[in-house]
């Protein structure tokens, strides 16, 4: 299973899709100034991959500090881990 951390917490990504955003019942709650309630989704792929998209067009999702375009993006999204 993949991990995301992020703030010095660890995340468990299952395989299939888990949303990030400002909402309380987000998988990942993420309360910081201009997070979307529902602001990115990463999407755990059998193969470890972890692919990050928009959960709205509106949204502005940043990777490394490049600016996410309008295809999801692959591999390099977020620091991913495997449990073993």
């Amino acid at each position: 299973m993949a991990l995301l951390e992020m703030g010095g917490r660890r995340f468990p990504l299952p395989q299939g899709e888990v949303l990030l955003g400002a909402d309380a019942g987000s998988a990942i709650p993420l309360a910081f100034p201009g997070v979307l309630p529902r602001h990115a989704k990463l999407k755990s792929l059998p193969d470890g991959q972890v692919v990050i998209t928009k959960a709205v067009p509106e949204a502005e999702v940043l990777i490394n500090g490049v600016r996410l375009g309008a295809e999801p993006t692959p591999g390099a999204a977020v620091r991913s881990t495997s449990r073993r």
